[in-house]
């Protein structure tokens, strides 16, 4: 009789494959031009999945410098607490509250100290984020919006409490400053560790140290990194669709921020940052 060995060896092969998640035929439906990989890219996106949507951007771009600056920016996130475990673990395949993801990550942070030396940290993968380090508008503005939530995520990490982000630690006041959109004025900063700072007059995509080194973050850290993600999503780098659209994304479009710091609070707390 015939050793059944060979046909055993398969059927382990393909066991192992499928207990993996592999699919042995992917190729076939593999995407592999520009539109299809652009299309694969801007879906993954739209359902949080980042780390696929950083591969089809990636293959985009015939640019070894690209790719390389890209992965260089990805590696010093994860050196600082925000790799890509968290965004998938914080957005999941849910993008219906941002705040609420921004804030799961923030709580990620927690153990990492956070304060003044990680937030430069985490701002050191800015550094590769320009139309020179990275050519291709879509890898660029996937970059720069990853980088831009890390820094956000940073930054209410450094007002936690209990080891928690709570809405108590953007304003004392947020039983009651919240009540309706009148009261926002009396979303008082005072006792949280966010100071107050105003709007950010810096251009968007001109991110320098000097905007984040200050020993307190300031609303006006947090409107810089807003400024940037709702430029990442703009039309000349990701033309955000669907659930990361700008228009649909309310946390990235504050509208009481031109009110004054308090009314800007009140924006954050309502959009879903702090339990």
């Amino acid at each position: 009789m015939k050793s059944q060995r060979p046909l055993i060896i398969l059927l382990l092969v393909l066991a192992s494959a499928f207990v993996a998640g592999c699919n042995l035929f992917g190729g076939l439906n593999t995407p592999s031009t520009d539109p299809q990989l652009l299309s694969a890219a801007r879906a993954s996106f739209d359902k949080g999945d980042f780390a696929s949507a950083l591969n089809f951007y990636q293959k985009l771009s015939s640019s070894q410098t690209d790719i390389a600056n890209s992965e260089s920016a990805m590696t010093v996130l994860d050196q600082n607490g925000v790799g890509m475990a968290n965004y998938i673990s914080s957005f999941g395949q849910s993008t219906s509250n941002v705040g609420a993801a921004i804030t799961s990550m923030s709580n990620m942070l927690i153990n990492r100290n956070p304060n003044s030396t990680l937030r430069l940290g985490v701002f050191g993968a800015y550094q590769y984020i320009n139309s020179t380090t990275i050519k291709d508008n879509s890898l660029r503005g996937l970059v720069r919006f990853l980088t831009s939530v890390g820094i956000l995520a940073e930054l209410f990490a450094e007002a936690a409490t209990n080891g928690q982000v709570h809405k108590t630690d953007i304003s004392a006041a947020a039983g009651t400053c919240t009540a309706s959109a009148g009261a926002c004025v009396t979303c008082s900063g005072a006792g949280s560790k966010i100071a107050d700072g105003g709007q950010s007059a810096t251009t968007p995509g001109m991110l320098t140290v000097s905007d984040f080194n200050a020993t307190t973050a300031t609303l006006t850290m947090i409107d810089a990194a807003i400024k940037e993600i709702n430029l990442a999503l703009g039309s000349t780098e990701l033309s955000g669709t669907g659930n990361f659209s700008a228009s649909n994304i309310n946390f990235f479009n504050p509208t009481q921020t031109a009110v004054g710091n308090n009314c800007y609070r009140y924006a954050l707390m309502t959009s879903g940052i702090g339990i």
